[in-house]
This record gives structure tokens, sequence and C-alpha cells, in this order.
């Protein structure tokens, strides 16, 4: 005869299934909490890029570089407030994940700027990232086509911010600036926003960013009501 409080055990043994375990991932860091220094002159790189043949050596040529592994999220920095992500075309594929990046980097205290590698191909891929990057999350999103530009960018991240403060036209306000005719173009595709109206917003609001987070009555106040609230609107339903 059967035990029954023995087949009720079995039973369970049976049925119970185990616990899916958490996925790690890799968090947004800066080097001061994980004890890295960032020399004025260096870059620190990624250790997943140290393949031998890809973009290190390449750089060698032009600065000074710091290979480090456990970097989190962020694959370069050219200083210590400074933090550079590269999306290759393979990357741009997976939205999920480099949505969920962006997300993760929009905690972040450092100056986040985004490498994306543009290829004939992908252009639809690129264009959901710069309305999520730029639009969404107000990020400065740069393309590059080949392993030459993303070793420019960074030499030249490199040496503008190794500059003195009195030197560093990031650090000193002297008089505005030309607006970049790349968040220009980025405005302008925000429905019933043309060349002027995108010059007004970004005079006013000074960012992406900041026209995002706007309220109907400081965007009324700048392109007028009707605008305002089809660009409102267009905010709302990207969120």
């Amino acid at each position: 005869m059967s035990n029954p409080a023995k087949l009720k055990r079995n039973s369970q043994s049976i049925t119970s299934t185990p616990k899916p375990k958490k996925k790690k991932t890799s968090p947004v860091i800066s080097p001061a909490s994980c004890n890295i220094r960032v020399p004025s002159g260096h870059l620190i790189i990624s250790d997943k890029y140290n393949d031998g043949h890809g973009i290190i050596p390449l750089l060698k040529d032009q600065i000074n570089v710091i290979v480090e592994s456990n970097l989190g999220q962020i694959d370069f920095y050219p200083s210590p407030n400074c933090g550079v992500v590269l999306l290759r075309e393979n990357d741009l594929i997976d939205t999920t994940r480099w949505k969920e990046k962006l997300k993760k980097l929009m905690k972040s205290p450092l100056k986040v700027i985004i490498l994306a590698e543009k290829t004939s191909t992908n252009d639809q891929y690129y264009d959901q990232l710069q309305t999520s990057a730029v639009i969404e999350f107000g990020m400065v999103l740069l393309p590059v086509f080949s392993s030459h530009d993303v070793v420019g960018y960074l030499a030249g991240l490199v040496n503008q911010e190794s500059r003195p403060a009195h030197c560093n036209k990031f650090l000193v306000k002297k008089k505005p600036e030309p607006i970049n005719e790349a968040v220009i173009s980025t405005v302008k595709l925000l429905p019933s926003v043309g060349e002027s109206k995108a010059k007004l917003l970004l005079n006013h609001f000074h960012s992406i960013a900041g026209i995002a987070h706007a309220s109907l009555e400081e965007l009324t106040g700048v392109i007028g009501s009707s605008s305002a609230a089809i660009v409102r609107n267009a905010f709302q339903r990207s969120s």
C-alpha cells in the first residue's frame, strides 16, 4: 500500500521548478567609483577591444591608451567626467538591448557620448537609435563609418578634455556657440517643426532634452499654441 505522505513529497518534487536566476547587468560606473584614474591626455579603454587587430593599435598612434577591465556599460573614458559608448552595426539591430543600455546610461553622472556605426544597410535601425538617444534621452549621438572615424573622435575628445579650463571650449562660456546643424536636423524631425521653429526651440531650451521636458505653456510661448500642442504630443507618444 502506498504511503500518502511519500506520494505528496514525490509530487512536489516533480512539479516544483527551480526559480530562474536573475540576469546580471553591467552597471554604469565612473572611474572614481572603481578606483580608475584617468591621467590627463590618456584614454581608458575596455579590454574587450584588446583583440590585437582592432582600434587600439590605431589609437596608440595618436594618443596614450590604458586598457582596463570591468568598465561596465562604458567603453571609453577620455576624462574622469566623460564616458563614450560604441555601438557597432550588429548592436543596432538588437533594439531591446541598446534601449536598456540607454536607460541605464541616463542615470549616470557622466557626460555620455554615443558613437554609432552607420552603414548603407542599417538606416532603419540608426534612425530608431537617433530618435531614442537624441529626442527621448537628450544624449549626444555621433555617426561613425569606419574604425578611423572612431579613433578620430576619441583622439579629439582626449585632446579637448585634457586642455586647461581657460582653453577648453566645453568649460568656458564666452559667447553662445552656433547651433549644431545635426541637432537642428533632428529637431526638424518633430511634426510641425521647420528650420526657423527648430532654431527658436533650441535657442530657448538649449537642448533636445530641454524641449522634451518643457511644458505646453513654455512651448506655446516660443512656437505658438498649435505647434506647441503637436510637439508636446509627439514627446508624450515616444515616452
